[in-house]
């Protein structure tokens, strides 16, 4: 995610576990979270400044 629409996830976190990552003009953010079609929205609230986006099962009982 570019720096300028990644700064706003960083003041207002998605998640308790996220974490990033800086990278010269971007961040690399990583956050467990309910896969919905609100958060897909959400994502895609960011057109262009959010790319390769990965979703990733979880064990249920490794979330908990």
């Amino acid at each position: 995610m570019n720096k300028e629409a990644g700064l706003h996830i960083l003041e207002s976190r998605l998640t308790k576990d996220q974490t990033y990552i800086e990278h010269k003009g971007c961040y690399e953010i990583s956050a467990t979270a309910m896969d919905s079609l609100q958060l897909k929205f959400w994502i895609n609230g960011f057109g262009m400044d959010a790319w390769d986006i990965d979703y990733q099962p979880v064990d249920e009982e490794i979330a908990e």
